[in-house]
């Protein structure tokens, strides 16, 4: 009698312990909340001339004091930018709203509305093409860059 005790107890132990240790999967509008960005890499498609070369990843061609911005995705759909270590101007506030973001249904895409991406001008609707907890990659739409329009991938990781 005993061992069919302790072969029970032994059974609800393990059962318990299987599904008390599955952790609930963040959903794509979790992962974006629950994290500051990074942007980490800037390509374009097609290429564009950079006195006489042709360049599609123009993360080189971002200032400092850009490339260590933190973007953040704010539950009441802003977008917060904090300017990291190094302000392109001394007067530029610390962290400041940069339009907002809501993110479609199936997670396929990102609204950006009156951002600095969208110069201020309505919404951009960014393909997401990668979204989990270790990158944010998506890919902007038809931009004017350098007086060429391009699609703009952006690649960001948390910090």
């Amino acid at each position: 009698m005993k061992s069919k005790g302790i072969f029970y107890l032994t059974c609800a132990l393990v059962f318990l312990s299987i599904f008390s240790c599955t952790k609930e999967e963040e959903s794509p509008s979790d992962i974006l909340k629950n994290n500051e960005w990074f942007i980490v890499k800037w390509t374009v498609n097609p290429a564009i001339d950079i006195g006489g070369t042709l360049m599609t990843d123009i993360t080189s061609l971002q200032p400092s004091c850009v490339r260590d911005n933190l973007i953040s995705f704010k539950s009441d759909n802003s977008i917060s930018r904090d300017e990291g270590v190094t302000k392109c101007a001394a007067t530029d506030p610390q962290v400041s709203t940069d339009g907002s973001w809501d993110l479609s249904f199936d997670a396929k895409y990102i609204y950006l509305v009156n951002t600095s991406l969208t110069q201020g001008q309505g919404t951009i609707q960014a393909r997401v093409n990668k979204l989990d907890a270790s990158e944010l990659n998506a890919t902007l739409p038809n931009l004017l860059f350098n007086n060429t329009m391009v699609d703009l991938t952006i690649s960001c990781i948390p910090k």
